[in-house]
């Protein structure tokens, strides 16, 4: 990735007009609610409105305790009542640039530039408020060193997601279509695959996972349409041996469930039916009732 020198943050976003006067968080509280409600007043009153001669809010200053990556300080410019123009948000100690911004209405509208820790410019995405965003996105994922890179239809997820870890390696792969999960979707760590699933229409159908060496840690079915288990659900020692197998019906345990070294344990949607021959009999019996008259669930 090619990395541009940082550019200057524009001197009317940094330079406080000496017409202009600070209200503190009472006042802001008491009519000018204009920050975003994503907003939260975090370790005290730390948000500041800067207003000019005609008490007409014109500058929002939002500051943030420490969340374990330092202290967040944000700049919104305000004009007609909401969040018009330029904004910057600075983090850590001593205060880093995170990202620029440019704001209509309360909404992103044109060029958000993120930068490094070392001051460069290591992405940058455009907002049209007017039109649904269509193409590739290149984005921070929150304040983490992880860059997002997403496609959009329309608005919408659509084709390949990839998390990027500070050292370029993938962190996730997802696949969407339409603002809906759907194929191939894998979750790494340090470069090394952890996790995999296969998704239709937004449903888990089958995933695997692994241990950090590579053994295969674990395999299941997907999940209702309601995002429950459901299937067969498998857990591998690092050995390879099987430890533990046992069935879910629509999040309930169903089924046997069986762990190396113990009593086969047999379930009915949930409730304990007993343990070894006997367990399995009410199951089988149960199984054949509803056979004849079928449960909704």
């Amino acid at each position: 990735m090619e990395l541009k020198q940082i550019k200057p943050v524009p001197a009317e976003l940094m330079v406080r007009n000496a017409q202009r006067k600070t209200a503190g968080l009472r006042e802001l509280q008491a009519g000018w609610q204009i920050v975003p409600t994503k907003y939260f007043v975090c370790d005290g009153p730390m948000f500041q409105v800067i207003v000019d001669e005609q008490r007409h809010p014109v500058m929002v200053i939002s500051e943030f305790g420490d969340r374990g990556i330092g202290p967040v300080l944000q700049e919104f410019e305000v004009r007609d009542g909401g969040l018009n123009g330029l904004s910057a948000t600075w983090w850590g100690t001593p205060p880093r640039l995170y990202e620029t911004a440019v704001y209509r209405q309360n909404r992103r509208d044109g060029a958000t530039v993120y930068f490094g820790t070392n001051g460069v410019e290591i992405a940058r995405c455009e907002y049209n408020t007017d039109k649904p965003w269509t193409g590739r996105m290149l984005r921070r994922h929150g304040f983490a060193p992880i860059l997002w890179d997403v496609g959009y239809r329309d608005g919408k997820l659509d084709g390949a997601e990839i998390m990027y870890e500070p050292a370029g390696t993938t962190n996730r792969f997802r696949t969407f279509r339409a603002g809906i999960e759907q194929g191939l979707s894998r979750t790494y760590h340090q470069g090394v695959l952890r996790s995999e699933a296969i998704y239709e229409n937004g449903r888990i159908v089958t995933r695997r996972s692994w241990y950090p060496a590579g053994q295969l840690e674990r395999t299941a079915d997907g999940d209702d349409d309601r995002g429950r288990p459901h299937g067969r659900h498998t857990h591998y020692k690092p050995t390879g041996e099987m430890d533990i197998d046992w069935n879910h019906d629509h999040g309930d345990r169903h089924g046997r469930w069986w762990e190396a070294g113990h009593q086969e344990t047999w379930f009915w949607h949930g409730a304990l039916l007993g343990i070894d021959a006997a367990g399995q009999r009410e199951f089988e019996k149960r199984k054949a009732a509803e056979e004849k008259e079928p449960a909704i669930r």
